[in-house]
Formats: structure tokens, sequence, C-alpha cells
């Protein structure tokens, strides 16, 4: 764990075009249009990472290739899009509400990783898919940060600076 993630700390999320066979945006007039699939993750915690922690908060830093898109969201826009109700399957609210948090969840060989989890537990598949929903809507707002189908910069060195970059934020937080 790096530190709690701050409301002013921007995160970045990679899209790719599919998952599987779902798409995860469309182009409409010439702006991407995000849907709920870009937010897929089979632990219902979607990952991002977090600006601060990468190498000069390049967001081309969280691509894996060159079809990759990259989106930046604002931990405190995803904070509000709760708390999110449970509904039945009449879509009449049950009474129960999740919060949605943004919290640091490092990874090896990624320090910046963290993860948009739901509270008090894990919500059921309509819930989380509110949830992907209203992320997808923050990402049809903010656009690409970084385009698809773009050139991959050379990485090589950017994970070690992204280790030191790690380390420094931490010494920073323990000052």
């Amino acid at each position: 764990m790096t530190g709690a993630v701050g409301d002013d700390e921007q995160l970045y999320r990679r899209v790719q075009d599919r998952v599987g066979e779902q798409l995860c945006y469309q182009i409409v007039d010439g702006r991407p249009v995000f849907l709920h699939a870009a937010f897929n993750d089979p632990k219902k915690r979607p990952s991002v990472d977090r600006a601060i922690l990468k190498y000069r908060g390049d967001p081309q830093l969280s691509r894996q290739t060159s079809q990759d898109g990259i989106v930046s969201l604002q931990a405190a826009g995803i904070r509000r899009l709760g708390p999110i109700s449970k509904v039945n399957e009449k879509a009449k609210p049950t009474g129960d509400k999740y919060d949605v948090d943004v919290t640091a969840d490092t990874v090896l060989g990624n320090c910046s990783h963290a993860v948009v989890v739901m509270s008090p537990s894990t919500p059921g598949s309509g819930t989380f898919k509110r949830l992907k929903e209203g992320l997808a809507r923050l990402a049809t707002e903010a656009g690409w940060a970084v385009q698809p189908h773009s050139v991959l910069p050379e990485r090589y060195g950017y994970q070690f600076r992204d280790v030191l970059n790690c380390l420094l934020h931490r010494l920073r937080g323990r000052l």
C-alpha cells in the first residue's frame, strides 16, 4: 500500500477495443463513448493507475500495447458515483447502499496500481454494472488522455523510474 488516494488525484484506466466479445467504446461524431465493458473486472474491483506515482505523470506508461487507449478520471468524481442503491429483480431499491472508493493496491511491478471498490461488501452483478455505467459516463465526459492505436513509446528505464517515484512518494508521506 502506498498511502491514501487523494480526491484530487488523477487515475489512468487502460481501455482496450473490446473485452471478449464486448465492445469497450464506440466513436460517435468523432468522440469516444465508453461502454460499461471498459470497466469489467472479475473481482468487481476495476483497476486504475495513480498518475502521481507514474514517472512524470505520463499516462502512456499505463499502456501495455499500442492498441490500448487511456482515460484519466479524478478520484473525487469516482467517489461521487456512490452511494449506489441495490435493486431487486423488479428494479425496486432494497435499502442496501454501496459506497464507492478508490484505494491503493500495489502489485508487483506496478506500485501505482489502485482499485475502485464498493463497500460494505462485494456487490451483486446488477449493482456492479451500475458502477461500471457510472465510470463509463465519467470516461465519456473526459475523453481520451491517450488515443488507442498510437505509437507506443520506448519503455526502457520507465519501470525503474516508476519504482523510484513510488519510493519518493512513500518517503514524503512519512516525513
